[in-house]
């Protein structure tokens, strides 16, 4: 079986790098600036989401973690609390890939933990 040349597999697909005729296509343009840094804060956007929902999950688990660990337990006030704590910190942090991800939930759990001991302190 021969293989299709470029032209072949145009002609075939389509024409989907083709603008409709036989010239070839010159007003390709490269994305603005003004476009790139939109995309780039979409990426961040998102990156924060994901932080804060990394977050919230570590704190909640922190937040047990740290009342368990004393012996007692934490209550809906602490769980919330260490969640809320823990979804800000991992909203700060955005997470840019699986080791930045494995360190949200790590700074969250602390964070969780940190606002059961502080409130148990008070």
């Amino acid at each position: 079986m021969q293989e299709l040349t470029f032209e072949q597999v145009e002609v075939v697909s389509g024409g989907l790098a083709s603008n409709g005729s036989d010239a070839p296509i010159t007003n390709l343009t490269s994305p603005s600036p003004m476009d790139m840094n939109r995309d780039n804060q979409l990426i961040i956007g998102i990156g924060n989401i994901i932080g804060g929902v990394a977050g919230a999950v570590g704190g909640f688990f922190g937040t047990i973690i740290a009342g368990a660990g004393g012996g007692g337990s934490a209550t809906g006030t602490d769980i919330f609390l260490g969640t809320v704590a823990g979804a800000v910190a991992g909203a700060i942090n955005p997470v840019k890939g699986v080791a930045s991800a494995v360190g949200t939930v790590g700074g969250a759990v602390a964070a969780g933990g940190a606002v059961h001991v502080i409130k148990d302190a008070m």
